[in-house]
């Protein structure tokens, strides 16, 4: 392929902060065991393209993901409390939300079945017709009372309140 301009070059890999501590140590060993009588080697055998660095940084990697990452139990539940520490909590003013709905769902079922008792007692006298909107009206008003109602117990139920 030919080099573009639009090309982006590749960024040297920096370990996150969890891992950097394993990647110093790693580090470190790698200049022990170059001192020893592994050092000896020629550099010839290193490309024109690469840079010694960039070899032991790549070796460095290539060793971690041989290696199976050995994490202690404890240090994880102390990074994991740290890290919940730092998050803002997302459904900490829901539960206002959920009371404030069930609220207007409650009065909104007690204006329904108040028409619906209103309608029902003014057009007893016309038919079926009126008694069956009256009906269906003090119906809808039952349903949105109870399904207020359902919403601000598991809006409290989920606060701790119940």
């Amino acid at each position: 392929m030919d080099d573009s301009p639009g090309r982006r070059e590749a960024s040297k890999f920096e370990p996150p902060p969890w891992e950097r501590e394993q990647f110093e140590e790693l580090q470190r060993l790698r200049t022990e065991e170059e001192r020893g009588p592994e050092a000896e080697e020629p550099q010839a055998a290193v490309p024109d393209r690469e840079q010694p660095g960039e070899v032991a940084e790549s070796a460095a990697v290539a060793a971690v993901a041989k290696e199976k990452p050995t994490v202690d139990e404890a240090e994880t539940e102390r990074m994991l409390a740290i890290l919940s520490v730092e998050e803002p909590p997302t459904h900490r003013g829901f539960w206002r939300i959920g009371l404030a709905a069930s609220a207007f769902l409650v009065v909104l079922g007690g204006v329904l079945m108040i028409w619906g008792i209103v309608g029902l007692m003014r057009t007893i006298d016309s038919g079926p017709a009126g008694v069956l909107g009256g009906s269906i009206m003090i119906t809808m008003g039952a349903g949105f009372i109870s399904i207020g109602a359902w919403t601000a117990y598991r809006s409290l139920q989920q606060r701790g309140v119940l």
